[in-house]
């Protein structure tokens, strides 16, 4: 009897968790992501809707209103995780 040697490697499950795997966290990611936008706007707009006098009152200008809004949506959720 002869004995035969190949290279042969079955994975049936590695790709199919693997690519699982990816595709949850990629869409965590997206919701994380489109939950940072969607609060950054509201933040956004309620902070526009302020007075100047309010705003002053809390240390902003209105020139930092998308900055500020910007980040305390993003402090929410962090899509990089």
């Amino acid at each position: 009897m002869e004995t035969i040697v190949t290279d042969a490697v079955f994975r049936s499950t590695t790709f199919a968790s693997g690519a699982s795997s990816h595709f949850r966290r990629f869409a965590a990611w997206l919701e994380c992501s489109l939950h940072n936008v969607a609060m950054a706007l509201s933040i956004h707009r309620t902070l526009e809707e302020m007075p100047d006098d309010v705003l002053k009152d809390l240390g902003l200008v209105r020139s930092e209103i998308p900055f500020v809004a910007g980040e305390l949506a993003s402090r929410r959720c962090d899509p990089r995780r």
